[in-house]
């Protein structure tokens, strides 16, 4: 039997010897702690803030999409992790609506610029290494915070805890990036972590059963 299922048939009447509180507070504060941690390793880089991009109503409706959508995924993710609650009302219609204002506003800023995906005239390899740092970070940052919990649906802390990383680290890293389009912030900073999350969670599985 998997490891996962195994926990999930143990814990499956699992029930918290006390009452637990909402699992909000510790998600807002988690959110602040790792969006700060961040931010700072980022301007360590040293990288030019494009503030004409924050100028664009499109861009300030994705950057408050892709918060939204990171911040409901810590809330998911948090919540799972507790044993013996029961689904947030609000947690998962905020991802989605989150979610889409994202993707649509994304398209919609691309679409306006009328920006070149491939010739912008800027080395996208540079978007790539600052991405992927920050996630990995931010993923280690989060892994402690969830895992401390002792989760007990580690299928639902995983993907939501991951899906956090990747939207928040991605969208601090547009703020320093002068391309605005579509493809590009696809290729070049949520598809590179997205890559390496799915090589690290499958290497590490085939290396606990090697």
């Amino acid at each position: 039997m998997k490891h996962d299922k195994l926990i999930e048939q143990l814990t499956a009447s699992a029930q918290p010897v006390q009452v637990i509180r909402s699992p909000l507070k510790p998600t807002i504060l988690t959110f602040i702690l790792v969006a700060l941690a961040l931010s700072l390793s980022l301007a360590a880089f040293g990288p030019t803030v494009y503030w004409y991009h924050v100028e664009s109503v499109w861009f300030k409706l994705e950057l408050l999409g892709g918060g939204g959508a990171a911040f409901a995924s810590l809330w998911l993710a948090i919540n799972s992790a507790l044993p013996g609650r029961k689904p947030e009302i609000f947690a998962f219609p905020l991802f989605l609506a989150s979610l889409g204002i994202f993707m649509g506003s994304l398209a919609i800023n691309s679409w306006s610029h009328h920006q070149s995906d491939f010739l912008v005239g800027i080395d996208h390899w540079q978007c790539v290494a600052p991405t992927v740092l920050l996630a990995s970070l931010g993923a280690v940052l989060t892994r402690w915070a969830v895992l401390r919990l002792a989760p007990v649906n580690p299928r639902a802390v995983h993907f939501f805890s991951s899906t956090f990383v990747i939207l928040l680290a991605g969208s601090l890293v547009t703020l320093c990036c002068p391309a605005t389009g579509f493809v590009h912030l696809l290729l070049w900073h949520y598809s590179p972590v997205l890559l390496a999350w799915v090589l690290g969670n499958y290497s590490g599985r085939a290396m606990l059963r090697w």
